[in-house]
């Protein structure tokens, strides 16, 4: 008959062979107790990380961008270009005036013809006129009681752009003689390339914008 071995006890062996003060041996034995028991939890909290209950701090990650400098919600200047002076370019410099108010923005509209009138000053066939009422084709902002027909002719319809234009103070806003050639959106920058034919002085320039409005319209 084969003895029965003894049941060997762990702590008992730690505890004979590790000189613990008594008044320690509690405190060791539940600290034993739980390490075997229980694995440490880890967790990652961001800047920091806890094993066990224990804090181990970690560098955190490096920047890549500079902080902004700015107070939170502060406007930031834009610049916007329309394409076109023509009845959608006018409307809209005065549109942009009244929204936008006192916010930091720059506009400019740049037009290929010598002045504003778009369709109504390139075309010249005999016999043009709108096929719109005239108390409808015209500014809401702008109505105009002086109309020679029910049916208003191109040159009365330009010349009527040209003193609405001249009213509001729109034309310090235009540049003509530029026509737009190329526009070309840069993700990187987040804004838009604008290549021009100065007609003026025969040479090619470059902008760059925020915000870009066609206006050069259909009826060219």
């Amino acid at each position: 008959m084969t003895a029965t071995q003894p049941v060997r006890n762990i702590h008992s062996e730690i505890h004979s062979n590790t000189s613990i003060p008594t008044a320690d041996a509690k405190h060791y034995r539940k600290t034993t107790t739980t390490a075997v028991e229980r694995p440490h939890s880890i967790t990652n909290l961001g800047g920091a990380t806890e094993i066990g209950g224990m804090m181990s701090t970690t560098k955190p990650p490096k920047r890549t961008y500079p902080p902004p400098t700015t107070p939170a919600f502060t406007p930031r200047r834009i610049h916007i270009i329309t394409i076109g002076a023509g009845p959608s370019g006018l409307n809209i410099i005065r549109t942009l005036r009244q929204v936008l108010g006192n916010l930091p923005f720059t506009h400019i509209v740049y037009e290929k013809n010598h002045s504003v009138g778009g369709t109504w000053l390139e075309n010249r066939y005999p016999g043009l006129r709108c096929d719109v009422p005239s108390h409808s084709y015209q500014f809401s902002w702008r109505p105009s009681r002086t109309w020679s027909n029910f049916f208003a002719s191109g040159s009365e319809i330009e010349q009527y752009l040209i003193e609405a234009a001249k009213e509001e103070d729109l034309l310090k806003d235009v540049r003509t003689g530029m026509k737009v050639v190329s526009v070309v959106w840069m993700e990187g920058k987040g804004r838009w390339l604008v290549r021009m034919w100065d007609i003026n002085t025969k040479k090619e320039v470059e902008e760059e914008c925020d915000f870009l409005v066609d206006a050069s319209g259909i009826l060219k």
